[in-house]
């Protein structure tokens, strides 16, 4: 199904422009074939094209995953341990711990549509970060990210403006990343102190690297364009043209995402999601810590943050190493990892189910009205 949908990316952008400019008939999009005269009798054969977002294969495909996942868990600890884990649980403390991570899915979703400079409704970013932090969980490759814009330009939100939103929020998160571990630096003890320092300059250049890159990319962008449109332009499907003006078109939104609405108040909405949570990581250590939990927080958050889950065995080996770095014990920072990233497999999961039918839905009444304005 992932597959299926991947490739129809380029299709829902199509039928957004075409809606839209009628009067244009040249190729724009990446992977448009060109047009030829299809006789009713074969139109009739290729039969109708079945929605992606249906039938029970995506429940399957949830369910499974769900189920590898849990029993991933069992990789790092027995049974008894885990059991004992959600035993060890303060109920007050947990309790505000979720309605601080449920208070930072809300902004996450905030920030999405933000950094799409509010082309996009509250419900359609709300929808579209549910099943793109449920398929970056649960289904290996981050194909979350690229699914998300599909989904935007399904309901008429361009794909330019979607895939411009992706890389402005990952670079975002990387400035946010130095940030937490300078936190982190400045709440540990001296034992970790040092190779905190490290890894903080290693990530620091890193930044400095990416943003260094970025910016040079999108002022060079027409001539970016222009490469990668010869480039990917021999790819089956393809052509130059409408490779390169895809990538200028997004290349462009990227170079304005700082002048034009939602740009700075992305920023902040950003920085309001880490905060939430790192006070929810910290008050879910609170259980199996007695020390200082609140840099092991910024420091989990750093190397495996929220906003952009990650899969059950390359969580827990952040978290565990985030947290044996600043002089934890190994098996309660086990199980403070598998209640943390219990609670985004639940949250995660059914926010993504529920809005993977949303968008659904919408989709099948919006194929019902054009269907009844074409009769």
């Amino acid at each position: 199904m992932i597959p299926r949908i991947i490739r129809r990316f380029s299709m829902a952008e199509r039928s957004w422009h075409r809606r839209r400019y009628p009067h244009r008939s040249e190729s724009l999009f990446i992977g448009e074939p060109i047009e030829q005269d299809v006789t009713p009798e074969e139109s009739s054969d290729s039969g109708p094209q079945e929605n992606p977002l249906n039938g029970r294969w995506t429940v399957l495909s949830v369910v499974a995953a769900v189920v590898l996942g849990m029993s991933s868990l069992l990789i790092f600890l027995t049974p008894q341990q885990i059991f004992d884990a959600f035993l060890h649980l303060k109920l007050q403390e947990f309790w505000l711990s979720m309605a601080l991570f449920l208070l930072g899915c809300l902004v996450t979703a905030a920030r999405w549509r933000a950094c799409l400079s509010y082309r996009a409704t509250r419900s359609q970013a709300f929808h579209t970060m549910g099943v793109c932090h449920a398929g970056n969980l649960l289904i290996p490759g981050r194909i979350g990210e690229p699914l998300r814009v599909f989904l935007l330009a399904e309901m008429d939100v361009p794909a330019e403006y979607g895939t411009s939103g992706v890389v402005q929020e990952r670079l975002a998160d990387q400035l946010l990343r130095v940030m937490f571990i300078a936190f982190a630096i400045l709440l540990a003890d001296v034992g970790g102190g040092g190779e905190l320092s490290s890894r903080l300059i290693g990530v620091s250049l890193a930044t400095v690297v990416s943003v260094g890159v970025f910016v040079t990319v999108v002022k060079s962008r027409k001539a970016v364009a222009r490469t990668l449109g010869v480039w990917l332009g021999r790819l089956p499907r393809l052509t130059s043209e409408s490779v390169e003006k895809f990538v200028l078109r997004t290349l462009s939104d990227l170079g304005s995402a700082w002048t034009r609405p939602g740009g700075r108040v992305a920023l902040l909405w950003g920085l309001a999601a880490w905060v939430a949570f790192t006070l929810h990581t910290d008050l879910i250590l609170s259980s199996f810590f007695t020390g200082n939990t609140l840099a092991y927080s910024c420091l989990i958050l750093a190397l495996s943050p929220a906003t952009a889950p990650t899969q059950p065995g390359l969580f827990h080996g952040m978290a565990l190493g985030a947290m044996m770095m600043l002089g934890a014990d190994k098996v309660p920072a086990l199980q403070g990892a598998v209640v943390l990233h219990m609670v985004q497999m639940v949250v995660f999961t059914v926010w993504g189910t529920f809005s993977w039918f949303a968008i659904a839905r919408v989709l099948r009444l919006r194929e019902a009205q054009r269907a009844r304005g074409v009769e």
